[in-house]
């Protein structure tokens, strides 16, 4: 405080070892959408912030935006979407994106 600075600790406080990576992969995951390899890491980056935007703020805005994606991307993989599921949609599309390319 003395020399007025700051020292800013840029490592994480969780640490992971080789049996929590085996836990992971071991765990059964069902995939719903196989198709959905056909996005890239950036395409699911913004659906996770699509999405992370409603919850913080659920404006029409934000709603009109989700439902515009949730609709380009069932036309994608040629899926019918129900109009009430489409944030569970999205994060099935995100899980199994992660899941698949992962």
């Amino acid at each position: 405080m003395l020399a007025q600075t700051t020292v800013i600790k840029l490592r994480s406080n969780q640490v992971y070892d080789l049996k929590d990576l085996v836990k992971m992969g071991q765990k059964e995951r069902n995939i719903k959408y196989p198709k959905v390899t056909m996005y890239n890491d950036t395409d699911m980056m913004l659906v996770k912030d699509s999405m992370n935007r409603y919850k913080k703020n659920p404006s029409d805005e934000n709603r009109k935006f989700l439902t515009t994606l949730a609709n380009k991307i069932s036309d994608d993989l040629d899926i019918k979407l129900e109009l009430r599921r489409q944030d569970q949609f999205l994060e099935t599309v995100l899980f199994d994106y992660i899941t698949l390319t992962r």
